[in-house]
């Protein structure tokens, strides 16, 4: 294995430690430091580490948004970095009906494993999906995003 690449994975392991730290503590949404990730992504971009993010943009059913960031916030964020996903951010809109959020994955494998592990589960299936089928409509638009080398995002 190359130098670069042990780096690049030792950086990953003590960010995602970090980031988890801040998770408990906080209770929410997390972030790691910013030269550290700045360095862990210049690492994995230079051996095609083929990191990328998630932009998932949903519309919310009529009068429901409150009841859908607490949703999110309280048990569908938790249950999928429970699972291993890496959420970078959530937001609402400037309307009453729009949501995004942001996922970060690895590579695409990691993507795949990661949607396995959580969208085949038990609890998804029996808990939450029938929740999430409440509160939003169907119309989910995902858009797969790279950083560009002097994004703050990386």
């Amino acid at each position: 294995m190359s130098q670069v690449l042990r780096h690049a994975r030792s950086l990953r392991s003590k960010l995602e430690r970090a980031r988890r730290a801040r998770l408990v503590r906080e209770g929410g949404a997390a972030t790691v430091p910013s030269a550290a990730r700045i360095l862990y992504n210049h690492a994995v971009n230079r051996i095609g580490g083929g990191m990328f993010y998630e932009l998932r943009r949903y519309t919310i059913n009529a009068g429901r948004m409150d009841e859908w960031v607490r949703f999110m916030e309280e048990t569908v964020i938790p249950f999928q970095v429970a699972s291993g996903m890496v959420i970078a951010g959530s937001f609402r809109g400037e309307d009453d009906s729009t949501y995004v959020w942001l996922r970060r994955f690895a590579s695409e494998a990691e993507r795949e494993r990661l949607y396995k592990a959580v969208y085949q589960s038990a609890k998804w299936k029996d808990e939450i999906a029938p929740k999430v089928a409440e509160l939003m409509s169907p119309d989910i638009k995902v858009t797969r995003m790279v950083p560009t080398p002097r994004s703050v995002v990386s």
